[in-house]
């Protein structure tokens, strides 16, 4: 009946390479370097009011241009695949 499930150990004891770690979002940590590059005012131009910054995204299947693009949030889906994707393939 109500027995506990298995969960997987937390990153503050067991993450990268068994090592306690604190860092769990990697995309956020490998913008960090462009955020201090350009400055966070410069920054928080890109993306919306709401969702500030940028977003990693990989675009594939029946696209003309697939590949991996850092977009402003905000974008939609017709600008990724039209704009940045050069639209659908045939």
């Amino acid at each position: 009946a109500g027995r506990p499930r298995m969960k997987p150990p937390r990153i503050g004891v067991v993450g990268y390479l068994g090592k306690p770690t604190q860092s769990n979002n990697v995309e956020t940590l490998a913008i960090v370097a462009t955020v201090l590059k350009m400055g966070a005012s410069n920054y928080a131009k890109y993306g919306t009011e709401k969702s500030i910054g940028t977003k990693m995204i990989s675009l594939c299947g029946n696209v003309k241009k697939p590949g991996a693009y850092e977009i402003p949030f905000g974008m939609t889906l017709r600008e990724i695949i039209y704009d940045i994707g050069g639209g659908i393939v045939g």
